[in-house]
């Protein structure tokens, strides 16, 4: 019984340490990304924006949830795999659904004629 636990929870706390750490750093790299991005090119292309910048965040945390979690259980060369296919996979959902977002914001600009600019913003999580 103590095995079965064991085998089912233990790559539960791996994962819940590994992942929390990668959801954030990517997430926080997306929202950057398209904040900048958009400065950059002056609000235009939000499509390429928002597809590019899901990719970033994505890759990222895969790349760092992927190594912890399956570090020490198995080769480098299956993390490489891992986190290979699980980035193309992640990148292939964003191509085929990155469209609604895209529709949404759309909408939004042309009806509510909201578009804000983020020139001041530091970017830094670790001030309020």
């Amino acid at each position: 019984m103590a095995d079965q636990f064991h085998y089912v929870l233990d790559p539960m706390s791996r994962i819940s340490i590994a992942e929390i750490p990668s959801i954030f750093i990517g997430r926080f790299l997306n929202i950057y990304f398209l904040a900048k991005t958009k400065i950059l090119l002056k609000s235009r292309f939000f499509w390429l924006r928002s597809t590019g910048s899901s990719y970033v965040g994505t890759i990222v945390h895969s790349v760092i949830g992927d190594f912890f979690v399956f570090l020490g259980v198995v080769s480098f060369s299956s993390i490489a795999s891992i986190i290979l296919l699980n980035s193309l996979s992640n990148i292939l959902t964003i191509t085929f659904l990155s469209w609604i977002p895209v529709l949404v914001v759309y909408f939004i600009k042309n009806t509510c004629g909201i578009d804000e600019f983020n020139y001041k913003e530091k970017f830094n999580p670790f001030t309020l």
